[in-house]
């Protein structure tokens, strides 16, 4: 991946964390479960890359249960815990995973997520074409999102 890219990812999901003290952990991940980029809002001991990788098996075993029962493509997982949520939602290529605790509004996680995927999916689009097709596209992505 790009490095510009992955800062402007970076700083996608250091928005997602900011917005709500709930927010523990937001990644992308590719969609054979390798982390593209993560950040915690704490130091912790969680391994990311093996929470990462775990979080895409459930996702793509949940998206086969919706197509043996005629669902179609998953667009959204939550997961509830006795601790916290898990958040997915797919990006094409790659997926989103926000992880809080239970004190969050659902909604507002969902509502960022919704809104930061178009941007997300466009940016890990771009990263895998040619260079010359990225700066321009780049910039236009940068100028939608006001992100510098």
């Amino acid at each position: 991946m790009e490095q510009q890219h992955k800062e402007v990812i970076m700083k996608v999901l250091k928005k997602i964390l900011a917005v709500s003290p709930g927010i523990r952990y937001a990644l992308i991940m590719d969609g054979s479960g390798i982390s593209l980029a993560n950040v915690s809002k704490f130091q912790t001991d969680v391994n990311l890359e093996r929470f990462g990788a775990i979080s895409g098996t459930i996702y793509h075993t949940i998206e086969e249960q919706g197509f043996l029962i005629g669902y179609g493509k998953i667009k959204s997982q939550i997961t509830e815990y006795d601790q916290g949520f898990i958040f997915t939602q797919g990006l094409g290529s790659a997926y989103l995973v926000v992880a809080t605790d239970l004190m969050v509004n659902m909604g507002i996680i969902r509502g960022l997520m919704n809104k930061y995927s178009p941007i997300l999916r466009k940016i890990i689009k771009l990263s895998f074409q040619t260079l010359s097709a990225v700066p321009e596209e780049i910039k236009i992505i940068y100028k939608e999102q006001n992100i510098f």
